[in-house]
């Protein structure tokens, strides 16, 4: 089963930082300098989780990962030039 999560990071080591952004293009959405839209299985998320955490110093840095009901993620919305949430994704699933 699919879920969607927002996955966000703050890293002020440039290095980390791009590892932990080319890590997650590959899973999902940027939408933000610092922001992802994810739609993935719970198993993956799983490993994305650890592979994340192997990458990051919690002493220096922060990656919050918050879940979103489907119906939640439809009711999403976004203002001026932004996509509408999830809606590359849409195409894809």
């Amino acid at each position: 089963m699919l879920k969607r999560y927002l996955i966000t990071y703050d890293i002020p080591q440039t290095k980390r930082r791009t590892k932990v952004h080319d890590l997650l293009q590959g899973y999902g959405f940027r939408v933000n300098d610092s922001v992802f839209e994810v739609t993935i299985p719970s198993s993956q998320m799983k490993t994305l989780t650890a592979r994340l955490d192997m990458l990051i110093k919690p002493k220096e840095d922060s990656l919050r990962i918050y879940p979103l009901c489907i119906a939640c993620a439809k009711n999403a919305f976004a203002l001026g030039k932004e996509p509408i949430p999830f809606e590359a994704e849409e195409t894809q699933i």
